[in-house]
């Protein structure tokens, strides 16, 4: 079975898998903490009714091919597709068997109508006061102005029983409010609190930190509150991190003074997740963290935005090993080329390892230094967004590295253009359950056309090439070369893609189960959408995304007439210039199945429009249909 790895955005996803753990037999136990880093189970609670529907299924095909759909899908988390891309996968040689065969793709259907399912158990604030909490129970009182006073009436009147999730963030809840909260509440295994972005300052965290035990699986936001060094010093002088704990610390004012008292008092245990992100510890923090830990197996540090600059990368190098597992946060650091070759000439990438260099300065020199010293493994996850790494720095990556298995690349928001692209072109071969993210760049139709020619779009491969110059000859081009497999994830958003573009892709694609097709933000009109409606059948868990264009009334009609919605379809067409003719269009023809997504919003949707959408999504909760509908 695969090796579990742990993801830098884990915080809200790791705890929600305890109190189903809980209820699994040794065997099933064993199978879920194995894969414990995939989307749509850990974003979701539903213990009882999932241990059930595992409890058919043959485990280790099932969880590989579930692993595999939803690193790369995203159909139901799509706002969450740049985290999900990020995911440090498993031992790829087991996801790679995972084929999209219908008996699966059924599997998929039934299990995510579960997970929307399983989301009623959400509850109010009027049940939790009548009758309390029951384990793996969610409410969220983010937002509410409760103040003090209200923590305080909360603290008396409940308790936080094994598995709930409560959000109290941004509350103006500070000190006393925390006081009261510590003096009543345990946190037992598997309870997740937010208090982010509240008003608590180091006499709360001390007091946080004197009463209150982080048990194993317990996820604690204390993120864009006001604690500094001497509040770190106390969670480090009374808190151990156990395994499997989350603690958010982000946005603080800890400070080096903060980082080094959690240095010397607290080491950091297998399956941690601790975020330090923006608190000003910079080189000399990170040089105490150095001396005093080791970056253990499946440990997620995230040390965003802290100005450790080439000073702090090179002490990381020189003292730390990226285990496999592993999952570090390096981005917004000020981290020039000098540091970038620290790394490099120290550190190999194991696989499972998620490094996170966004948004720093390594360069062309820099990415020249990655390419000739270290090799992508397979599972491997790099962020290299935001870098100034351009044509040159591109060709040597292409001309060194060879994207395996599970491997995701992020170059978004560089420099790269058609020559650095038709490098990547020449050199890379796009494997099973790639990522590669080139969106924000400067490709233009030569670069696409390159692209096109010589890749191949396989089961399972992520591309977004999304803000790019990309028009109608490029879609053209990518048209008539590619096929889009199943599992394939492809955005073209914010190009320059107008109706011309959208009827080559009309003519030549068909949209296969399990793919995604991003057209945000292009120029398609009614006539594109025509087009596309008349050609393309939208099969079982199809996303199409075409908010941001100019469909229009017209536009609409044409989608309704020809193309009906199947389980699990996902529709974006937010901002799109429909009014309430093309919405009664689609509310005559379309009949809203299991699963179904619709945004709708934006538009030029009026009383009449909204009525009868109104009534077609009652009709659908009324046979027990789960879907959503947005307008």
């Amino acid at each position: 079975m695969p090796t579990p790895v742990n993801t830098i955005h884990q915080t809200e996803e790791k705890n929600l898998i305890t109190p189903l753990r809980a209820l699994l037999s040794s065997d099933q136990k064993t199978q879920l903490t194995q894969a414990i880093e995939y989307g749509n189970l850990l974003r979701q609670q539903g213990e009882a009714a999932k241990k059930a529907f595992w409890a058919k299924q043959n485990s280790d095909q099932f969880l590989a091919q579930l692993m595999n759909y939803d690193k790369l899908r995203n159909t139901y988390l799509t706002e969450r597709k740049s985290e999900l891309q990020q995911l440090g996968y498993f031992d790829w040689s087991e996801t790679k068997q995972a084929k999209f065969d219908q008996e699966f793709l059924s599997n998929m259907i039934l299990y995510t109508q579960l997970v929307d399912q399983q989301k009623r158990q959400e509850v109010t604030k009027a049940e939790v006061d009548e009758r309390g909490f029951q384990p793996g129970e969610t409410l969220d009182l983010g937002s509410n102005n409760i103040g003090d006073a209200g923590a305080k009436a909360l603290a008396e009147h409940w308790e936080l029983k094994e598995g709930v999730s409560l959000n109290l963030r941004n509350n103006n809840i500070g000190d006393a409010g925390v006081q009261a909260l510590v003096e009543h509440w345990e946190l037992k295994e598997g309870v997740s609190l937010n208090l982010g972005s509240n008003n608590i300052g180091d006499a709360g965290a001390k007091a946080l930190a004197e009463h209150w035990e982080l048990k194993e699986g317990v996820a604690l936001d204390l993120s864009y509150n006001n604690i500094g060094a001497e509040g770190a010093k106390a969670l480090a002088e009374h808190w151990e991190l156990k395994e499997g704990v989350a603690l958010d610390l982000s946005y603080n004012k800890i400070g080096a003074d903060g980082a080094k008292a959690l240095a010397k008092k607290r080491k950091l245990k297998e399956g941690v997740a601790l975020d330090l992100g923006s608190n000003k510890i910079g080189a000399d923090g990170v040089k105490a963290l150095v001396e005093h830990w080791e970056l253990k197996e499946g440990v997620s540090l995230n040390l965003r935005n802290n100005k450790i600059g080439d000073e702090g990368a090179k002490a990381l190098a020189e003292y730390w090993e990226l285990k496999e597992g592993v999952a570090l946060d390096l981005s917004y650091n000020n981290i020039g080329a000098e540091g970038a070759k620290a790394l490099v000439e120290h550190w190999e990438l194991k696989e499972g390892v998620s490094l996170n260099l966004g948004s720093n300065n390594i360069g062309d020199a820099g990415a020249k230094a990655l390419a000739e010293h270290w090799e992508l493994k397979e599972g491997v996850a790099l962020d290299f967004r935001g870098n100034n790494i351009g044509d040159a720095g591109a060709k040597a990556l292409a001309e060194h590295w060879e994207l395996k298995e599970g491997v995701a690349l992020d170059l978004r928001n560089n420099n790269i253009g058609d020559a650095g692209v038709k490098a990547l072109a020449e050199h890379w071969e796009l494997k099973e359950g790639v990522s590669l993210d080139l969106e924000g760049n400067n490709i233009g139709d030569a670069g696409a056309k390159a692209l096109a020619e010589h890749w191949e779009l396989k089961e399972g491969v992520s591309l977004d090439l999304g803000s790019n110059k990309i028009g109608d000859e490029g879609a053209k081009a990518l048209a008539e070369h590619w096929e889009l497999k199943e599992g394939v994830s492809l955005n073209l958003g914010s190009n320059n893609i107008g109706d011309a573009g959208a009827k080559s892709l009309a003519e030549h694609w068909e949209l296969k189960e399990g793919v995604s097709l991003d057209l945000e933000g292009n120029k398609i009109g009614a006539a594109g959408v025509k087009a596309l409606a008349k050609k393309r059948k939208l099969k079982e868990g199809v996303s199409l995304n075409l908010r941001n264009n100019n469909i229009g009334d017209e536009g609409a009609k044409a989608l309704a007439k020809k193309r009906k919605l199947k389980e699990g379809v996902s529709l974006d067409f937010y901002n799109n210039n429909i009014g309430d003719a093309g919405v009664k269009a689609l509310v005559e023809h379309w009949e809203l199945k299991e699963g179904v997504s619709l945004n709708l919003r934006l538009n030029n949707i009026g009383d009449d429009g909204e009525k009868v959408l109104q009534q077609r999504v009652d009709d659908a909760r009324a046979r027990g249909i789960n879907c959503k509908v947005e307008w």
